[in-house]
This record gives structure tokens, C-alpha cells and sequence, in this order.
């Protein structure tokens, strides 16, 4: 990835298109001002503006969150607000697609390729970098792993953003189990997809 972009004290985020990032273990973590790093974001500033899916596009049918993901953000951001407008029918989409395909069969019967506790690099990052009670974008929430990591042990309120069903599904019942169900709100679909309510902003946003 280039160019790549200082962000905060000498850590580097490269230059990147959501949608296309390979599943790898490459953890970034976007901070305040930094967040206009990422390219393919309306880049100006937050907040974030990008289409959003619906029920009637060609994409992925939406996964609506249920009532108990409702909450408020620490500055009165109503998450409820997340909401889907006009579909966008093109590579966005498409993108959006390819990505669920790939990982629905992953996550299936609740089966997960991955670790079961956030790599110790990130849980390291998290705790340097996220504030205690903080608001969170998660983009690739996978099965929930560190979103559900930053709610119990950090106390934040995290948007999960994961375009594959199964994730989701996975995401709500591990959440469930782990108490911490009123501070996540799931999101199927990419951050490319999200709508209007993140408009106050988010503390971080993180990808991994």
C-alpha cells in the first residue's frame, strides 16, 4: 500500500480502499483527525457519508439491527439513525458482495478461522490508543472478536460493520453471552454502506 500516511507518533497508516484490503493481520487504528485517511471515505472530514444499503438494491438484502442494539452514543449519536438510503449498484456493492460470499461458509454453525482473544499486538494498541467508554468503528467485525473485546474490557460502544450474515449472527449471540449486547450495534455490509447517524463521530476506528 502506498502512499503511507503518518497518523499519530510515528505509527503509519497505509493508504487504502475499503472493500479490497486482504484478510491479513494488518491492524489499523485511525485516531481523531487521522480518520480522513481513509481514501475511500469522503476524506474532508467526519463525518462519514457514504451510501448505505437497502433492501431494494443489488447488493446484500440488510441486516437490520435488532431493538435492544439501539443505544445512544456518550454524545447523544443515536444509533438507531443508521439507516439505508439509496443503494449503490455499482463496484461498491459488488465489492461488498464478493467479501460476504467469501466469508459466510467461514463462519458458519458458528465456526470461526480465527483465535478466539484479540491478538495480543492489538489488545496492546487498543488499550494505548481508545479511550475507556470511547465509540468505535469496527470494519471487518468478522465474528465479534475485538468488538466484543472493546466492550467489556474497555467499556466502549462499538459499531460492528461486517458484510457476511453469519458474522453477524455470531457476533449478537457471543455478545450476548459475554453481557455486553446494549453497546454493540451491528452493520451488515462494508463502512462504505454506512449511513447518516455516525454524524457526531466516532473516537476510532479499527481494522484488523
Amino acid at each position: 500500500f502506498t502512499p503511507r500516511i503518518p497518523f499519530r507518533e510515528g505509527h503509519f497508516c497505509p493508504r487504502m480502499s475499503l472493500g479490497r484490503v486482504p484478510r491479513r493481520l494488518l491492524v489499523v487504528l485511525l485516531l481523531g483527525s487521522s480518520l480522513p485517511a481513509l481514501a475511500a471515505v469522503p476524506s474532508s472530514s467526519l463525518p462519514l457519508r457514504p451510501v448505505a444499503l437497502t433492501s431494494s438494491s443489488t447488493s446484500l438484502p440488510l441486516h437490520p439491527p435488532l431493538p435492544h442494539h439501539r443505544l445512544r452514543f456518550a454524545r447523544d449519536t443515536p444509533l438507531g439513525a443508521l439507516r439505508g438510503g439509496e443503494g449503490d449498484k455499482g463496484e461498491r456493492s459488488e465489492a461488498c458482495m464478493k467479501a460476504a460470499e467469501e466469508w459466510e461458509s467461514c463462519y458458519e454453525g458458528g465456526q470461526s478461522p480465527f483465535t478466539e482473544a484479540p491478538f495480543p499486538c492489538i489488545v496492546d494498541i487498543l488499550k494505548a490508543h481508545v479511550r475507556k467508554g470511547g465509540q468505535v468503528l469496527d470494519v471487518g467485525s468478522g465474528y465479534g472478536r475485538d468488538a466484543i473485546w472493546m466492550a467489556k474490557e474497555l467499556g466502549c460502544f462499538v459499531v460492528a460493520v461486517e458484510p457476511a450474515v453469519n458474522g453477524l449472527k455470531e457476533i449478537d449471540k457471543r455478545a450476548g453471552e459475554a453481557g455486553v449486547t446494549q453497546q454493540l450495534h451491528l452493520v451488515c455490509g462494508t463502512a462504505l454502506e454506512l449511513g447518516n447517524g455516525m454524524a457526531r463521530g466516532v473516537d476510532a476506528v479499527l481494522m484488523d
